[in-house]
C-alpha cells in the first residue's frame, strides 16, 4: 500500500518516501513513543495476498532480528505487513566510489566484513551486497542494510529455495537455475543460477572493495545480459589499482574474485583479519579481538574516522604545502578512533578568471558549485554567467558547457544533476530551464523556455518535478523534468503579504519547500523566510530577516540573518519551530552582497561560506562625473544603506546609516565639509527614506518601528524641536515612504506599500501640525512609486509596471494637483527616476546596473530622447539602489567597500555538524 507524510501504522507516522526495492516500499517514520526516527518497509498491495511473498517478508524481519551487530541496519519490529528497522541516515557507497586512498578505503571495508562475518557465523548470507546497500553515517560507522535477499543456510550449505524478488533482477522460480542479485556484483555462479554459499558475498566484497580502491565500476557494460558476461569470461581492470596498493592487498582483493568459488577466499574473517593487519592493528590478548592501535573495541568491533574522505578534500593542501596530507590525518591521527575529527576549515582561492557570485555544495559534500562571471583580461566581466564546479580532490574549476547566462540552480534529489534558469541570449528576454549533469558530462537538456512572467527561481523536488514561481510571485507550478509539459498553475497564499519567492531547499519527503520573499511590509523592506506546502500553496512565515534556510538531519533549521548564520530547532511533523534561535560561531559568516547563495551545506555536513563579516561597514559617499572621475563628498567610511538624498542645491546629503543595533539612522554631510553629523535617531525604531524640503531646512523621513506611531514625519535638519506627524501608517501591513516634495513645499510625494500593491499619493503638509489626508495620484491596478517632482513642479516622473515591467515615465503636474496622460521614457526597463535641476534631463536605473539618461522636451508634445547610458555602476562598484542624481547631473552614490564585491575566497568548513550540535546542546 501507498503511504503519504502523515499517515500512520501503530504509533508511527510517515514522514518521508525513501526508496523502494523488491521487497517493499521504504518509509521515514516518526516513533511517537520513543520519539526517533525509524525507516518503515511496507510490502506492496500488489504481493499483500501472496503467500510466498508474505512468507519471505516474514523471514526478512526474522533474519534481520538475529543480526544484532553493529555494522548491520537493525530491526526493531514488525507493523502489520511493515518491517520497522533503523533509520540509517548517510551517504551509500555509491557516492564514495571514487578512488579512495587505501587506509580510507581498508577502514571502510573493515567494517564491512565485520558485518558480513557476524551474518555468516549465524548462518545467514546477503546475496545483494553492493554499494547501494551499503551506508557511512557522518562518525564513519557503516551499515550494511537490506538483507531481503538472504536466505539461512541449511546444513549442507544449500542455498536457494523459496527465493522471490531481488532490487535489480527478478523472477519467481523456486529451484535452482534462478538469478538473484545485481548484475555487476554477481558471483559467477549467481550469473549462472547456481547453488549459492557464503563465498557469493566474498565475491561480491572484493568487488566493492576494488571499486573503492580504483575509483571504477568492476563490471560495466551497455545492458545486464553484457554484464554478466564480463563477470563470466573477464577479470576487472587490475592496472586501475592504485601504485600505493600493498602486495598482500592485492593478493587479498586476487583471492576474493576468484571465479571457481572452490579457489575462492572461504571464510570472510580471514579477510577482515588481513585488513586489520594492514592497517596497523594487533590483537587483544584479554578478549581476543582485533583492535586498532590507540583504539577502543566496542563489543569486537573498531569505529574507523572518516578520514580518507577528509584526506580526498585536503590533497590540493599538500601539493601546495609539501606535506603528506594522508599521513597526517589517517587512522588514530585524531585520538580515539571512532570520534569524528571535529571540524576541520579551509580555504580555497577563485581564480582571478572568474568573478564569482554565489556557492553551493553538491550533496555528497564532494564538489564545489559556483555561479559568476567571465572575468576579461582587462578586469571587465563578460555580460553572461556560468555554472562553475570544482572537485574537492581536484585542483581547478572547471566551467559547465552551456550554462551562460545562468541566473539561478537547483540541485536533484540525488545530487547527480541541476537544474537552471538562464537567458537564451544576450539581446533576449526570454529565459530557458534546462538541466545538465554536475560535473558536465554530457550537454544539457532544455526542459522549457518562458517569457517574464515566470521567475527565475527553481527547485527539484523529490518527485521529480520542477516547482517555478510565476505571476511575479503571486503563482507557482509544476515542470516535469522529463521534458513534459508544465501542470496548471497554483495561487501561491502568503496572506496579505505579496512578493517574489526565491525557491530554495525542499523538506524530506516534499513536505515542504523553503522560499526567501522581498516585499513591503510594517517594517518597509524587509526580506523573510517561508515554507510552503507544495500541495495547497499555503505558506507560513517562519523567520523575519532571513534567507536560504536548510533543514538539517539533526532536526534543526539553519538559515542566514545578515552576515550571521542562525539554528533553531524544527519539528518534521507538525512544521514548526519549536525552540529559540541560536547564532552560530562567529567564524561563520557570510557576505550579505550576493543576489544568490550565501552558503551551501551538503547532507554530510560539509559547509561552504564567502567570507564576509564586514562588508558594508567601509562604504564611501562619493560623487561621479560623466567621464567616471570618483570625488569624496565626506571623508567617512560608514555602512551607508538605502538610498541618499540630494538637497535642491546640492550642498546637503541625507543618508541612512546602520547601528550596531541593527536599526537605521539619518545623518546629514555637507559639501566641503569634514565629518557626518546625526540627526534622527530612535531607540528600536528606523528612521529611513530621508528626503530633503525645497528650503533644505527640513527633512521629511519614514519612521518602522511596527508600532501605531509608524508613518511619515517631519523634522529640522539640525535635529532640534520635535518631529511633525504628516502621515501614520493605516495598519501593521501598511506602510509609507516619502519619495519627493513639492517644489514650494505644499506636500510630499508617497509611495504607499499595501499588501504587495503599491501607489503614488500626494501629502499635504497642514500648517497645523495635524496629520493630512492624502489623495491617490493615479488610480490604476499597476504598482506605481519612487515619484519625483521636476525642479519647476511641472512634471513627475514615476516607476509604474503597467506594460507588464517595471518601466520608468513622466506625467505633467496640473494646477489642480493631479498627473496628466503619461510616457514612457525608458526603453527595455527602468526605475528610480531623478532629475538634473534643469528640468530637462532625468536619469532612471535600468538593469543591468546601468544609470540611464533622457533629455525630456515639452514641445510640440512631451517626449524623450533615445536613452543612454550615464554611468556604469557595476564598474564603479556602486549598488543599483544607492545612487541619486546632484543638481548638475553628477551621480551621488554610496560607493562598496573592498571585497564587497569580490569573492576571492570560499571557506569550507568539513564535519561541521559536529561543531553545530555542540553549539545546540542545552
Amino acid at each position: 500500500m501507498a503511504l503519504s507524510p502523515g499517515d500512520r501504522l501503530g504509533p508511527y507516522e510517515i514522514v518521508s518516501p525513501l526508496g523502494s526495492g523488491g521487497m517493499g516500499e521504504v518509509y521515514r517514520a516518526r516513533d511517537t513513543k520513543l520519539n526517533r526516527d525509524v525507516a518503515i518497509k511496507v510490502l506492496p498491495d500488489l504481493f499483500a495476498k501472496d503467500a510466498e511473498r508474505l512468507a519471505r517478508f516474514t523471514r526478512e524481519a526474522q533474519t534481520l532480528a538475529s543480526l544484532n551487530h553493529p555494522n548491520i541496519a537493525a530491526i526493531y519490529g514488525i507493523e502489520g505487513n511493515a518491517i520497522v528497522m533503523e533509520l540509517v541516515d548517510g551517504e551509500d557507497l555509491t557516492a564514495l566510489i571514487t578512488g579512495a586512498p587505501v587506509d580510507g578505503a581498508l577502514a571502510i571495508a573493515r567494517q564491512i566484513a565485520e558485518a558480513l562475518e557476524a551474518a555468516h557465523e549465524s548462518g545467514i548470507i546477503h546475496r545483494d551486497l553492493k554499494p547501494a546497500n551499503i551506508k557511512v553515517r557522518a562518525d564513519g560507522t557503516v551499515k550494511v542494510l537490506d538483507f531481503g535477499l538472504a536466505k539461512a543456510m541449511d546444513p549442507s550449505g544449500s542455498s536457494i529455495s523459496n527465493s522471490g524478488n531481488s532490487p535489480t533482477l527478478t523472477a519467481n522460480a523456486t529451484e535452482m537455475g534462478l538469478i538473484i542479485g545485481t548484475a555487476a556484483y554477481m558471483a559467477p555462479e549467481q550469473a549462472k543460477g547456481r547453488v549459492v554459499d557464503k563465498r557469493a558475498d566474498i565475491w561480491a566484497f572484493g568487488v566493492v572493495l576494488y571499486e573503492l580502491l580504483s575509483g571504477k565500476r568492476g563490471y560495466q557494460a551497455e545492458d545486464v545480459s553484457d554484464t554478466l558476461a564480463a563477470v563470466l569470461t573477464r577479470d576487472v581492470d587490475w592496472s586501475s589499482l592504485p601504485g600505493a596498493t600493498p602486495p598482500r592487498l592485492n593478493a587479498l582483493l586476487r583471492d576474493c574474485l576468484m571465479r571457481d568459488p572452490k579457489q575462492r577466499l572461504r571464510d570472510i574473517g580471514d579477510a577482515r583479519r588481513v585488513i586489520g593487519q594492514l592497517l596497523g592493528e594487533s590483537p587483544d590478548t584479554s578478549s581476543g579481538a582485533i583492535v586498532a592501535k590507540g583504539a577502543i573495541a566496542s563489543s569486537g568491533t573498531t569505529r574507523q574516522p572518516k578520514t580518507w574522505l577528509l584526506a580526498a578534500a585536503l590533497v590540493f593542501v599538500g601539493a601546495a604545502g609539501g606535506i603528506g596530507v594522508w599521513n597526517t590525518l589517517g587512522p588514530g591521527a585524531h585520538g580515539t578512533v571512532g570520534t569524528s575529527p571535529g571540524p576541520i576549515r579551509l580555504s580555497f582561492g577563485i581564480p582571478p578568471a572568474i568573478n564569482a557570485a554565489r556557492a553551493g555544495i553538491s550533496t555528497d559534500g564532494r564538489t564545489l558549485i559556483v555561479g559568476g562571471n567571465p572575468r576579461r583580461p582587462d578586469g571587465t566581466d563578460e555580460p553572461r554567467g556560468r555554472i562553475y564546479t570544482r572537485r574537492l580532490d581536484d585542483y581547478e574549476f572547471k566551467a559547465i558547457p552551456g550554462t551562460e547566462g545562468v541566473q539561478d540552480s537547483a540541485q536533484s534529489p540525488d545530487g547527480k544533476w541541476l537544474v537552471f534558469v538562464a537567458t537564451v541570449s544576450e539581446q533576449s528576454s526570454l529565459r530557458r530551464i534546462a538541466k545538465v549533469p554536475v560535473d558536465g558530462s554530457s550537454p544539457p537538456v532544455a526542459l522549457a523556455d518562458w517569457d517574464d512572467d515566470w521567475s527565475t527561481s527553481v527547485v527539484w523536488l523529490e518527485d521529480g518535478d520542477l516547482l517555478v514561481s510565476a505571476n511575479r510571485g503571486r503563482k507557482f507550478f509544476r515542470l516535469p523534468t522529463n521534458g513534459g509539459a508544465a501542470k496548471p498553475a497554483m495561487d501561491l497564499d502568503t496572506g496579505s503579504v505579496v512578493g517574489v519567492p526565491n525557491f530554495g531547499r525542499r523538506l524530506p519527503g516534499d513536505r515542504g519547500v523553503f522560499f526567501s520573499m522581498e516585499s513591503w511590509g510594517s517594517r518597509g523592506y524587509q526580506q523573510d523566510e517561508w515554507l510552503l506546502d507544495p500541495k495547497t500553496g499555503k505558506a507560513q512565515r517562519l523567520f523575519e530577516n532571513a534567507s536560504h534556510a536548510v533543514y538539517l538531519p539533526s532536526g534543526h533549521i539553519v538559515f542566514s540573518r545578515g552576515t550571521v548564520l542562525m539554528a533553531a530547532p524544527f519539528d518534521l511533523l507538525k512544521l514548526a519551530v519549536t525552540g529559540n534561535l541560536t547564532a552560530l560561531p562567529s567564524s561563520v559568516r557570510t557576505a550579505t552582497s550576493w543576489s544568490n547563495g550565501v552558503f551551501g551545506l551538503s547532507n554530510d555536513g560539509t559547509l561552504v561560506f564567502a567570507p564576509g563579516g564586514r562588508l558594508g561597514t567601509d562604504r564611501k559617499l562619493v560623487t561621479i562625473d560623466p567621464s567616471g572621475r570618483v570625488t569624496r563628498f565626506v571623508a567617512d567610511e560608514r555602512s551607508y544603506e538605502t538610498p541618499p538624498n540630494t538637497s535642491r542645491d546640492g550642498r546637503y546629503v541625507a543618508v541612512v546609516i546602520s547601528n550596531t543595533k541593527g536599526t537605521y539612522e539619518t545623518w546629514v554631510a555637507e559639501a566641503d565639509r569634514p565629518g557626518l553629523r546625526r540627526v534622527l535617531v530612535l531607540p528600536d525604531a528606523d528612521c529611513d527614506n530621508p528626503v530633503w524640503a525645497p528650503d533644505g531646512r527640513r527633512l521629511a523621513y519614514q519612521r518602522t518601528a511596527r508600532d501605531k506611531d509608524d508613518g511619515i514625519y517631519l523634522q529640522r535638519a539640525d535635529g532640534g524641536g520635535s518631529p511633525q506627524t504628516i502621515l501614520l501608517d493605516e495598519s501593521s501591513e501598511v506602510s509609507f515612504a516619502p519619495t519627493s516634495f513639492s517644489p514650494d513645499g505644499s506636500g510630499i510625494i508617497a509611495t504607499k506599500n499595501a499588501g504587495g500593491k503599491s501607489d503614488m499619493l500626494f501629502v499635504p503638509i497642514s500648517v497645523t501640525g495635524d496629520a493630512s489626508t492624502p489623495r491617490v495620484l493615479r488610480a490604476t491596478p499597476s504598482n506605481e512609486g519612487s515619484g519625483r517632482f521636476s525642479t519647476d513642479g511641472r512634471f513627475v516622473a514615476f516607476s509604474s509596471d503597467e506594460s507588464g515591467k517595471m518601466e520608468a515615465y513622466v506625467a505633467p503636474y496640473g494646477a489642480d494637483g493631479t498627473l496628466g496622460p503619461a510616457t514612457m521614457v525608458s526603453n527595455g526597463g527602468g526605475g528610480r527616476p531623478a532629475w538634473a535641476n534643469d528640468g530637462h534631463r532625468l536619469f532612471y536605473y535600468s538593469d543591468p546596473d546601468k544609470v540611464m539618461a533622457v533629455d525630456i522636451s515639452v514641445t510640440p508634445h512631451l517626449a524623450a530622447s533615445v536613452p543612454a547610458v550615464a554611468y556604469d555602476l557595476k564598474t564603479l562598484r556602486v549598488d543599483p539602489t544607492e545612487w541619486d542624481i546632484l543638481p548638475d547631473g553628477r551621480l551621488l552614490a554610496i560607493q562598496k567597500g573592498e571585497g564587497e564585491d569580490d569573492i576571492t575566497a570560499f571557506n569550507v568548513v568539513l564535519n561541521w555538524f559536529d561543531e553545530l550540535r555542540a553549539r545546540m546542546t542545552p
